[in-house]
């Protein structure tokens, strides 16, 4: 079972002119990832007061291809996603970024895009490893991660139309609010994610390997993220399961 490179991220003390706007936080996000070289999707939600629509937070997710690591079905081109979720008026933001390769020289970049104070942790191999000195989850959400292997209907992830079902079927049974979706269809499988109102979901399936990648990310109070894993489980009844959770 692939065990992906995931990093998370708490940043506090971060300018508000920075996290306020979504161009402001895309400009940064664009700008690192163009430095790597990697390849992007994205959708972007931007927050606003709903009386005078003043907005106040962004909420956006990157679907990646990194270059990194070992190719994947003769490609050189592996999936990732990198997603922020920004509280101007506390000065924070969560981020996380999913790997098949490490990408450690990514967190340089972003706290020059980004200055203001880290807190990260990273997981390798499933194991939670401090890259700074204290990893600071002040109640924003809960995230689950994992993976599914060996998975029945597999081939709802490999079209546009039924992955954006699947991740419908998702929002409504674990009562996420869904606002846009991006979609990325590669040789060797498919990568599908959905920009929700205070979270995410990303799902990313590898061919050769029977694989799908999960990530259900939720802010504050709203949906289940293990009630999104469940409505997966239900419907790829996977052989084998390893899923962890995170307080953020």
């Amino acid at each position: 079972m692939n065990q992906p490179v995931r990093y998370f991220i708490n940043a506090y003390q971060i300018a508000e002119d920075s996290i306020t706007l979504k161009n402001q936080v895309h400009k940064r996000i664009k700008s690192v990832l163009k430095q790597l070289g990697v390849n992007f999707k994205f959708e972007l939600h931007q927050f606003q007061d709903e009386k005078n629509h003043t907005p106040f937070g962004v909420t956006a997710l990157y679907l990646c291809e990194d270059k990194r690591g070992k190719s994947i079905g003769g490609s050189l081109s592996n999936p990732s996603h990198i997603t922020i979720h920004t509280w101007p008026e506390h000065q924070m933001f969560a981020m996380d970024m999913m790997f098949l390769s490490e990408y450690d020289d990514i967190i340089k970049l972003l706290q020059g895009a980004f200055s203001g104070e880290f807190n990260i942790v990273k997981q390798k191999r499933g194991k939670l490893y401090n890259l700074t000195e204290r990893y600071a989850a002040q109640g924003v959400g809960r995230e689950v991660v994992g993976t599914f292997r060996g998975i029945k209907n597999a081939n709802l992830l490999l079209n546009k139309r039924t992955m954006h079902k699947l991740l419908e079927e998702v929002c409504k049974k674990a009562r996420f609010k869904a606002q846009k979706e991006v979609f990325n269809l590669y040789d060797y499988g498919a990568s599908g994610a959905k920009v929700l109102t205070e979270s995410h979901i990303a799902l990313h399936y590898l061919k050769n390997e029977d694989e799908l990648i999960v990530d259900i990310f939720t802010c504050g109070e709203e949906g289940d993220p293990q009630r999104g894993v469940q409505v997966l489980k239900d419907i790829f009844s996977p052989k084998k399961i390893k899923m962890d959770q995170l307080n953020r």
